[in-house]
């Protein structure tokens, strides 16, 4: 767990995954070194630490004054939270709700713990998979929330109902067929149907497509070995980017790409769109940064970020991209606005 590398305060790093609030004024990260740390989205300073790897990292721990020995003395009282779930095991993944007011954070040891992001609680944890949860989603109503598992058997995908009140989840939908793993989770932009990247009983990885509410499939895509997806805002194409640097444009209705670029020399972490649906970015593995006009594949820009590709996401008028990335070695993201 973790690589050596400690932050400023003295925290074992490595980051593995993050993501943009939709506002792009927060980035949230997530560690190897079981870390999960809050960051401002404008100028990548510091703000909060939610979890560590030792035992008192972030439980609210105040001082009690007690009667001990007919003197006062002071106790720390402890709570037990969700987010002790996940202490100590590496995090593996992180997102944002589409509204900005949840955040789920997915762990080497098969949990997933729900923030809320006013007031930095964490609500709800659970273990969702055997281990290895590298793909989280939650839909756009905030039902759902759907969750991919690096295992090599069993059942990797899952969909589960998150309570509108105190309770528990449900799991209300599961697939075993993704045998290689599930990289990546996408809820459609009117939360009926969910797609997951991840290789299929047939020997070939294709992303599958579900609607939440009956379980069945429409389809799968043609072949593609996805490890990042996207709906379009209209809910009718789906962005994927695959383990060779190829990112496709499906037409869902068809199930075979309208086109597909060589974009990247390694694997593509991160695709989306533009608010409007008219670009659409692609990150990968090494760094690479590149944008696209949607309506007719041509590239109109590329940047090179430092270390891997974290998070992506454009902003309201649509041109500039916030990026995050974080080097080897590095003891913080570096985050970019490109334009």
């Amino acid at each position: 767990m973790g690589d050596g590398m400690r932050s400023e305060r003295g925290l074992p790093t490595s980051i593995f995954a993050a993501d943009f609030s939709p506002d792009g004024k927060t980035l949230i990260t997530a560690s190897l070194g079981g870390v999960l740390a809050e960051w401002d989205g404008e100028t990548g300073r510091e703000r909060h630490v939610f979890l560590v790897p030792e035992e008192n990292g972030d439980r609210r721990a105040p001082r009690t004054a007690v009667a001990a020995g007919g003197r006062k003395a002071e106790r720390r009282v402890r709570f037990d939270r969700p987010s002790r779930l996940v202490r100590g095991s590496s995090l593996l993944s992180a997102r944002f709700s589409r509204d900005g007011a949840l955040f789920a954070v997915g762990a080497a040891n098969g949990t997933v713990v729900l923030w809320k992001a006013e007031g930095r609680a964490d609500l709800l944890g659970w273990r969702a998979h055997d281990r290895d949860v590298v793909a989280l989603d939650i839909s756009p109503d905030g039902r759902w929330l759907g969750t991919g598992a690096l295992e090599e058997v069993g059942t990797t995908f899952r969909v589960w109902s998150l309570p509108g009140g105190p309770g528990e989840v449900r799991e209300v939908l599961s697939d075993h067929r993704h045998v290689g793993g599930v990289w990546a989770v996408c809820f459609s932009p009117d939360s009926r149907v969910v797609a997951a990247g991840g290789r299929t009983l047939s020997g070939y990885t294709a992303p599958q497509l579900y609607e939440v509410e009956s379980g069945k499939s429409p389809g799968w895509l043609h072949w593609d070995m996805t490890r990042a997806m996207s709906f379009s805002p209209d809910g009718d194409r789906l962005l994927t980017g695959d383990e060779f640097g190829n990112v496709k444009l499906w037409k869902i209705a068809e199930h075979y790409p309208a086109y597909e670029h060589a974009a990247h020399p390694d694997p593509v972490l991160t695709v989306g769109f533009s608010q409007d649906g008219k670009f659409h970015f692609s990150g990968a593995l090494g760094g690479s940064l590149r944008v696209w006009e949607t309506a007719t594949g041509r590239l109109i820009r590329e940047h090179s970020l430092e270390g891997r590709t974290l998070a992506c996401r454009f902003g309201a008028d649509g041109r500039v991209l916030h990026a995050a990335s974080a080097a080897p070695g590095s003891a913080r993201p570096e985050i970019r606005h490109l334009s």
